[in-house]
């Protein structure tokens, strides 16, 4: 319904998520979150695993890996790895990735769009005010 579609009904899932922050000192920070999505719909259950490590107060790289291991066909059971890296000051954030982006709804900061499925390098550019 979100995304517009007619002919598919309702996906009734399970979602779980855990984030936990490690402040190693006063320069370095270790960020992991663990996601799930259970459900017996679309494209079956999903698992998303996350680091961030922060160096400095301005630098920062992350990989995550979100993977569609329920799928009912195996071979439709892809990985979507992505690696980043940014600098951070104020409200402005630089961010320059390379990964596989999957097709559907990506919402960042309460603002969602549809996107399309991709490979390859990304730029964003932020800034709040």
């Amino acid at each position: 319904m979100i995304e517009g579609r007619e002919g598919f009904g309702n996906v009734y899932s399970h979602i779980g998520i855990i984030e936990t922050a490690w402040k190693i000192n006063s320069k370095n920070s270790l960020r992991a979150e663990l996601q799930h999505l259970y459900t017996k719909q679309d494209k079956q259950s999903w698992a998303l695993v996350l680091l961030e490590y922060s160096l400095t107060p301005h630098w920062f790289v992350a990989g995550f890996d979100e993977y569609n291991y329920g799928n009912d066909i195996s071979a439709e059971r892809f990985h979507f790895y992505t690696g980043t890296f940014g600098y951070t000051r104020g409200t402005n954030r630089i961010q320059f990735g390379y990964g596989r982006q999957r097709a559907g709804i990506f919402c960042v900061g309460g603002v969602c769009r549809t996107v399309p499925s991709s490979n390859g390098f990304t730029l964003s550019i932020t800034s709040s005010f």
